[in-house]
């Protein structure tokens, strides 16, 4: 009967049957036959002492719940240092993409005008190919000594 009971009420009953044990104890002990006052400073210096008893374990667990309150605070912090953190690099990851974003449209815009360009002076030169007497050939020739000269 008793393995089915939970651990609180089979201390529970512990604690009852110490009691009795004691009170059949305290009643076959000899009668105390001091005086009155001796036997209350006795007693008021055991209630004394189980107040400070009692006081220290309640300091004691007030200092545990200050630890603990502590120990949350300094993990909140660095919960939340580590949230800035991650915060601070997204935002940084965004603006350098940003930034490779418009480097990249300035580079592109770049070769497109130098691609005009190219075009323009191609077709220039197409111009003065026809309006000029000039063969072929010579035509040829002076524009591999421009690429010769542009490339060095």
């Amino acid at each position: 009967d008793e393995a089915k009971l939970s651990k609180r009420e089979r201390a529970k009953l512990q604690k009852e049957r110490e009691a009795k044990a004691k009170e059949l104890e305290a009643r076959k002990a000899p009668v105390d036959d001091r005086p009155l006052k001796v036997r209350y400073r006795e007693m008021r210096a055991a209630q004394i002492e189980a107040e400070e008893a009692k006081a220290q374990t309640q300091s004691a667990a007030r200092a545990a719940e200050v630890e603990e309150l502590r120990k949350v605070a300094e993990w909140q912090r660095r919960v939340d240092a580590e949230q800035r953190s991650e915060r601070m690099q997204e935002a940084l990851k965004r603006e350098a993409n940003r930034r490779a974003w418009i480097e990249s449209a300035r580079v592109e815009k770049l070769a497109l005008e130098r691609q005009r360009e190219e075009r323009l002076a191609e077709a220039k030169r197409l111009k003065e190919l026809a309006d000029s007497p000039k063969s072929e050939k010579q035509f040829r020739k002076e524009r591999a000594a421009e690429e010769r000269r542009v490339a060095a």
